[in-house]
Formats: C-alpha cells, sequence, structure tokens
C-alpha cells in the first residue's frame, strides 16, 4: 500500500455550548475542539481573535522572516507534525516556487517570538481535486520537525478526534459556526489582516438547492465578499477507495 495519505469525511468542531463546523474536509476521522468563544459579529467590522480562541489555527507562509506579507492561507494543527488546509493554498505555493512554512502557536503574524516556525517537509493533495469546481479541495502538510506544545502552551493545541458514528449530532442545521483566519477585514479590499480575526454565526441550509442533506452552505460577508464551502457528499464520503484511518499517517 502506498504511504500517501487518502481523504474522506469532514473536519467539525465544537465551541463551547455552540456547535461549530469550519469549512474543510479531511479524511478517515471527523476532527473536533473547543474554542474560547461566543457568537460575535462578522469578520469585516469584527473581532480579533485571541490566542487561545482558535489554538490549532496556523498560518501557511514563504517566507520565516515575514510571515504577513508571504501569507498564504490558515490551516488547522492536527498532530504534532500535521496540518490540513485547503488545496488550492498548496497549489498556489507550488505556481509561487516557494518553500512553505508554517507559523504555528500566535494569533499576530509578526510574532515569531512567542511563535514558531517550522519548515514543510511533504504536502499531499487530495488525488480528485478539481481546480475549477473546487471539489475535494484538501490537502495535507507534513512538518520536518514536531510543535513544541510545552513552547506554546494553550496557544497551540490539535484537535480532538471523534469516531464517525457521532459526528452527525455535530453538524444540525441552524447550528452556530465559527470562522477564523487572517483574510480580508476592511469591506472591499485585497490586504488581509495582521492579527487572526474570527467569526460566529448561524448554519442556513437551502431547501432548493439540497432539501435533503447539506452540501453547499454560504456566510455572506459584506456586499462584495462571501464566505462558500463546497460539500460534495457522494464525491466525497461515497468514494469507498478513500477510507483510511488518520492513525496510519502517523
Amino acid at each position: 500500500m502506498s504511504n500517501r495519505p487518502y481523504f474522506d469525511r469532514g473536519i467539525i468542531f465544537v465551541c463551547n455550548k455552540y456547535q461549530i463546523i469550519l469549512a474543510s474536509l479531511l479524511f478517515g476521522l471527523t476532527q473536533i475542539g473547543w474554542a474560547d468563544i461566543s457568537p460575535q459579529p462578522r469578520i469585516i467590522n469584527g473581532n480579533i481573535a485571541s490566542n487561545t480562541q482558535t489554538p490549532w489555527q496556523v498560518a501557511l507562509v514563504t517566507n520565516p522572516f515575514d510571515a504577513y506579507q508571504s501569507y498564504i492561507c490558515s490551516g488547522s494543527l492536527i498532530a504534532d507534525r500535521w496540518v490540513v488546509t485547503a488545496a488550492h493554498c498548496i497549489q498556489e505555493l507550488k505556481q509561487k516556487n516557494k518553500d512553505a512554512y508554517v507559523l504555528v502557536g500566535t494569533h499576530h503574524l509578526q510574532d515569531t517570538q512567542h511563535g514558531q516556525i517550522i519548515k514543510a517537509k511533504q504536502d499531499y493533495i487530495h488525488e480528485q481535486y478539481n481546480d475549477q469546481t473546487y471539489d475535494n479541495d484538501i490537502a495535507l502538510i507534513e512538518l520536518v520537525e514536531p510543535v513544541n506544545f510545552s513552547q506554546c502552551g494553550k496557544s497551540c493545541q490539535t484537535i480532538d478526534a471523534i469516531y464517525p458514528e457521532i459526528e452527525k449530532q455535530y453538524a444540525p442545521i441552524s447550528s452556530f459556526v465559527q470562522i477564523a483566519g487572517w483574510g480580508i477585514i476592511e469591506d472591499c479590499e485585497n490586504s488581509h489582516s495582521l492579527i487572526c480575526q474570527q467569526y460566529s454565526g448561524q448554519m442556513i441550509r437551502n431547501p432548493e438547492l439540497y432539501p435533503t442533506i447539506l452540501r453547499y452552505t454560504t456566510l455572506k460577508l459584506s456586499h462584495c465578499l462571501s464566505a462558500s464551502s463546497l460539500y460534495n457528499n457522494k464525491q466525497i464520503t461515497e468514494n469507498k477507495r478513500w477510507i483510511r484511518k488518520f492513525e496510519q499517517l502517523l
């Protein structure tokens, strides 16, 4: 069997009493974690996230000495050497032909004193990723060395895994969901944030498009922007050859 990771299912998070979904897809196991948040205004004109609100949040950059200017994407820390991110982020890195680094343990892109910069060893893009439709927009990053959790304490933590048998209880329609990252914070601007931002809102299903299952959700951020996430049940969860347990990667 190849050592290449295989993908399945979706990442699910829980924040205190509010059920959280982050827009990513995963393999084998669903992920669950806890963040110190309550529902707040949206990211644009919204709130700065503290170091402990989303401790699994990492920044994918190309310059270890200037994380802000070289910022590419966010990711989630799922093990001491593994980060899950979007496939289109890895694709952008390959187009730039630059090495990738991960900033862990800080919400501030210029706070390398408290955060850790770790070089990426290898990336794995879903074999059925479609850069036109963004189906299977999921990738893994393996780090060259493990995160030093004793150094960053509560500011960097992995996300606890749960089994697929109980995952549905964490993702009902009308759940409160959270998005976080260093994305655009000014209405109709292109510059990204220096400090991690977070937004909590309610997930609403579109009954006209998908009357029976959640497959596509949109969180409207402003009249210029929207954040969308694609869920394709057939392509992700019914593709049997992608099933592989997360523990086999470690």
